[in-house]
């Protein structure tokens, strides 16, 4: 008996509840074709392999904290090559 009026007002409760706003734009940029979403942190895709392995290095390598706030000097001086060829 308490049972059933809990769940009558909390199913009462759920729809009042409105969809977020992430959720909503979500669901509009799904319909789009060929789109590689990344609206609620879950892409519609597997993690390459190449990714995997290279999270599994660093896993063992205690790389697992977070970088500084410029970034990881390693990553920018190999962005910044990456950049300079492309300015050439």
């Amino acid at each position: 008996m308490v049972n059933d009026r809990l769940s009558s007002l909390l199913k009462k409760s759920l729809l009042n509840v409105k969809p977020s706003m992430i959720r909503k734009f979500d669901q509009e940029t799904s319909r789009i074709p060929d789109i590689i979403k990344l609206t609620l942190g879950e892409p519609n895709f597997n993690t390459p392999d190449h990714i995997k392995i290279a999270g599994i290095k660093a896993i063992i390598e205690n790389q697992t904290h977070y970088a500084p706030n410029r970034g990881i000097i390693e990553l920018r001086q190999v962005i910044s090559v990456y950049l300079k060829k492309g300015m050439d």
